[in-house]
């Protein structure tokens, strides 16, 4: 855009110095001379303006997804207190139920089914709640392959049932940064069971690597899944689009930004039938908090 408008203004300069020197001492071929330039500023004019719209649509594909996400963060407000809590109990009466039905029982399946469908339910809303309090913690100094470890032992037993390899690779020395822990360990285990998700019931590996590169930490999520097909990778980061049969399309988006948050970005790498990385990169200075993170530490 800043580059068309240069071409923009050197040729509209090159025609009236032309128009001067014509006044001064006739300029062979003028006429084909101008009628070239006033066919270049046009194009570029067209070119600046279809350039500016296509700028404008993306501004206003930016503004609509921030705006989702504030509409999901005050219907999250709103589920926390009307939906969760007397879901709560009557999770907890299903399984007093359980206890006293024998499990060859008819009813007891039905059972089963319904406290399967009601901790779906509680994921579906602990996803929406999440968006409205991303950054809700406190920023710590925390050391990387430690808080890789601790998320790497939470997944272990959910790993070894789907019959995934769960690996580590952390480099030598320590690696310290100062960020909000509960945030960074919330986006690596979503990333994770995406990942276990995406190699299903075939065997695979899942990799959490950890890189010192100068200025920059990279924490990866490495799968050996199938992929991210071509169509849907522009769009994986966006609220509410999702690949699931039961997915909310929340995930990546709430992970994205809350890295952003913590002054960081989130990128990905695939290839179809190899698999998918996610790339964590985290400035190793302190970053300045955001104004939301500034309001939750104050609280």
């Amino acid at each position: 855009m800043l580059r068309i408008s240069k071409m923009f203004y050197f040729l509209l300069i090159a025609l009236m110095l032309l128009t001067g020197c014509q006044l001064y001492r006739p300029v062979p071929g003028y006429l084909y001379l101008c009628l070239f330039l006033l066919l270049l500023l046009f194009a570029l004019r067209l070119q600046s303006d279809r350039s500016a719209r296509i700028m404008q649509r993306e501004l206003e594909l930016a503004l609509r997804r921030t705006e989702q996400l504030e509409t999901v963060s005050q219907m999250a407000a709103s589920v926390a207190h009307e939906v969760r809590n007397p879901m709560t109990s009557v999770q907890g009466f299903l399984q007093l139920m359980s206890r006293d039905i024998p499990s060859e029982h008819a009813h007891a399946m039905y059972l089963k089914v319904m406290e399967e469908d009601l901790k779906r339910i509680s994921t579906i809303i602990t996803e929406y709640l999440n968006v409205s309090r991303i950054s809700g913690g406190m920023l710590e100094e925390v050391e990387l392959g430690e808080l890789l470890q601790n998320t790497c032992a939470l997944l272990q037993s959910e790993a070894n049932l789907r019959g995934i390899a769960l690996t580590l690779d952390l480099p030598a020395d320590s690696l310290r940064l100062t960020l909000e822990p509960g945030g960074l360990k919330q986006v690596l285990i979503n990333l994770a069971r995406n990942a276990m998700e995406a190699i299903g019931e075939s065997s695979g590996t899942v990799t959490l690597a950890l890189e010192d590169r100068g200025n920059t930490v990279c924490l990866k999520v490495k799968d050996t899944g199938p992929g991210i097909h071509a169509r849907d990778l522009p769009r994986i980061f966006n609220p509410f689009y999702t690949t699931k049969a039961t997915g909310t399309g929340l995930g990546l988006a709430i992970s994205k930004r809350i890295i952003e948050e913590q002054g960081g970005s989130l990128a990905v790498q695939t290839e179809e039938g190899k698999g998918t990385t996610f790339f964590l990169h985290l400035p190793k200075h302190p970053f300045p908090p955001s104004d939301s993170v500034r309001r939750s530490v104050e609280k």
